[in-house]
């Protein structure tokens, strides 16, 4: 008991000196400072302005006095072109923002303990503000934003915080094209990240990650193009990898990725056809499961890009069409292995199939060991959900189990996960169920 409530001694003690720090570091950021601003005209320099725009984050004012403030940072920035920026992007001052955080999670502790009270972050209420339409900064840039999104970059891994949605705007202030270029060529961003945006902005496709060839490279030269586009270094890729579910423990990702390119040439398959077959049979089970929920005719793309594929389906066939894939949604979606910036927003690209939200069994009736119905084989996928263990019909020659992001896998890296990991397709089994030929 005395070893206990000594320490706990020392645990209040560490609490109240770290509260007294920050409470000194923060004497400057006062309240005192909103209300001298109220019925200020301008401010007199970048100091003041920097201690302005913090105070607020920290205290939040009413409505009428943070768009005042704004409007005099508006007019600071404009008339002190850069100037801002290249503050805010101190390294000191970027820094002093997780020593604000520090100061309102002691805050919300407090809060929590008494009333039960929320949380707020300052990342979230600093990013929010940026991205805000009546934002300072944002209404303040010219045509080239290139310095402030630098500055987000590093705002957002100083606090752990996304600021994808901000950057979105500021990419769109100027030439996206120009500025995503500057971004490559300065390489303030990994690859991951331009791709992603060029794929949301221009609508179109993601890009290939592992190029056609990859079955000419070696392991290690896989491993050296996924470090170098995702940011994640070498020795880290496998454990990368593996907390994705994508690999287990024991594989090696660009023995994964080899080893399946290699069988697809030897069998003569282009990954980027399979895909297309594999997705069109997809959005065909995708089809089916909606419509049995009732007609929506806003689902109908979903058919009409499924039978580019596969001409003769018909819906008031499809028990007895010979391919056929059940889908069944699950709760949630897997992330984006080749986009860790943006691995939960991958699933929302209009401009790209990338999906990852539901369970597939792609059953071929020619092939499988029994015929089944569709009801059959949703049973099997409701089972599946909650099973640790492969079930015995995963392994019927007319039966493939997998993720809907597998075909995304297979077209941008040509991955079709470790052999022993939950949706792992073997590429020559899914070629034959798919009655695939080019």
């Amino acid at each position: 008991d005395f070893c206990l409530s000594r320490g706990l001694g020392d645990v209040y003690k560490r609490q109240q000196q770290e509260f007294k720090d920050m409470n000194q570091f923060f004497q400057k950021f006062d309240v005192k400072n909103i209300f001298d601003a109220r019925d200020a005209t301008t401010i007199k320099d970048v100091t003041e302005a920097w201690n302005l725009f913090i105070t607020c984050l920290k205290f939040r004012p009413k409505k009428a006095v943070e768009e005042h403030i704004d409007q005099l940072l508006i007019k600071f920035i404009k008339d002190h072109p850069g100037e801002f920026e290249k503050f805010l992007g101190i390294d000191q001052n970027i820094k002093s923002l997780n020593t604000l955080q520090s100061f309102k999670d002691y805050i919300n502790r407090a809060t929590h303990k008494i009333s039960g009270g929320s949380e707020e972050t300052i990342s979230n209420v600093l990013l929010e503000k940026l991205g805000s339409d009546k934002s300072p900064l944002i209404n303040a840039i010219g045509e080239n934003p290139f310095d402030l999104i630098t500055i987000v970059l590093k705002l957002s891994r100083e606090t752990m915080t996304s600021g994808t949605g901000l950057i979105k705007k500021l990419i769109l202030k100027g030439d996206p094209n120009e500025i995503l270029d500057r971004i490559d060529s300065t390489k303030t961003a990994y690859r991951e990240f331009t791709d992603w945006y060029r794929s949301d902005i221009f609508k179109q496709p993601l890009p290939h990650v592992i190029p056609r060839d990859v079955y000419e490279l070696l392991p290690e030269q896989i491993e050296e193009i996924l470090s170098s586009y995702l940011g994640v270094p070498k020795q880290n890729l496998n454990r990368y990898f593996e907390a994705h579910k994508m690999i287990s423990k024991n594989d090696r990702i660009g023995d994964v990725i080899l080893q399946d390119a290699r069988t697809l040439r030897a069998i003569n398959v282009d990954r980027d056809a399979l895909a297309r077959r594999w997705t069109a049979a997809i959005k065909i089970g995708l089809y089916i499961y909606y419509q049995s929920y009732g007609e929506n005719p806003k689902l109908n793309y979903l058919k009409e890009e499924g039978i580019s594929e596969f001409p003769d389906f018909d819906l008031s066939k499809s028990d007895s069409y010979p391919i056929i894939a059940v889908c069944c949604p699950t709760m949630g979606h897997h992330t984006d292995p080749f986009h860790p910036s943006f691995a939960m927003s991958s699933y929302y690209l209009k401009s790209d199939f990338v999906r990852g939200s539901s369970e597939v069994l792609i059953y071929n009736r020619n092939l499988a060991t029994k015929q089944y119905t569709i009801e059959e084989l949703r049973n099997f996928l409701s089972k599946r959900l909650n099973m640790k263990k492969k079930p015995d019909w995963e392994d019927d020659p007319g039966l493939v189990y997998c993720s809907d992001m597998g075909p995304y896998l297979c077209r941008v890296g040509c991955l079709f996960e470790g052999k022993t990991v939950r949706y792992r397709v073997d590429p020559e089994k899914l070629v034959r169920v798919l009655n695939f030929s080019e």
